[in-house]
C-alpha cells in the first residue's frame, strides 16, 4: 500500500507547507512533483542529473533521486526511512544538473508527524503474561515439569486471556503492589 501525495512545486517562489506524511512510513510515502512556473507547468528537459534534497529538522541533508515521468512533467520521489525518521518540518528543493548549468527549484515544506509508537517500538505491551513476543517479559511462571521453581524467566504459555481473582492477588502479592489507602493520600495534601 501507497500513500501518494500529489504537489506543485514553484521554481521561483517558496510553495508552502504540505501534511500528511508520518514518521517511519519508510518507502510507502511517494510524491509526485509538478514543478510550475507561477501558473505555466514546466517541461523537465534534457538533464544529467536530478535529484531532491531535504533538511530535515535536525539539520541533517539527505539528497534522495527523482524520477521523471514519460511526459517529462511529472517527478517522482520515494521518500526513505532516514527521511522520515524525525517529525517536524523538513526544508526541500529540487536540483536538475546539466553540465554546468544547474536548476533549482524555490523551496517547499514536508510535515511529518510523530507516529503514536514513536520512542516505544519493541516495548509496546500487548499481554505482559505472554512470552516475550514485544514488549517486556511477564512475570515468573508456576514450576515446571522438572521440578523447577518457575524462576528462569520464562513465562509459559497460557491459553486463556484472564485470571481469576485470587490468581491477582497473588500476582499483587508477588510483585509487591498494594493499594494506595486514603490516610497515605490524605498526607500528599
Amino acid at each position: 500500500m501507497e500513500k501518494l501525495f500529489n504537489i506543485k512545486v514553484d521554481v521561483k517562489n517558496n510553495s508552502g507547507v504540505y501534511s500528511g506524511l508520518v514518521q517511519y512510513d519508510n518507502k510507502t510515502s511517494i510524491i509526485y512533483i509538478k514543478l510550475v512556473e507561477n501558473l505555466r507547468e514546466i517541461t523537465i528537459g534534457k538533464h544529467e542529473d536530478i535529484y531532491c534534497l531535504i533538511k530535515r529538522p535536525d539539520k541533517v541533508k539527505i539528497k534522495l533521486p527523482c524520477e521523471v515521468s514519460k511526459d517529462k512533467k511529472v517527478l517522482k520521489v520515494v521518500l526513505t526511512d532516514s527521511v522520515l525518521s524525525v517529525p517536524g518540518i523538513c526544508e526541500c528543493e529540487i536540483k536538475i544538473i546539466n553540465g554546468d548549468t544547474v536548476f533549482t527549484s524555490g523551496d517547499f515544506y514536508l510535515e511529518i508527524r510523530e507516529t503514536l509508537a514513536s520512542g516505544v517500538c519493541g516495548n509496546i505491551v500487548t499481554n505482559p503474561f505472554l512470552p516475550n513476543i514485544q514488549g517486556p517479559q511477564g512475570p515468573p511462571g508456576p514450576p515446571g515439569r522438572d521440578g523447577k521453581d518457575g524462576k528462569d524467566g520464562k513465562t509459559p504459555i497460557v491459553g486463556i486471556d484472564f485470571f481469576r481473582e485470587d490468581d491477582q492477588k497473588k500476582m499483587l502479592e508477588d510483585i509487591n503492589i498494594r493499594p494506595i489507602e486514603e490516610g497515605e493520600i490524605l498526607k500528599l495534601f
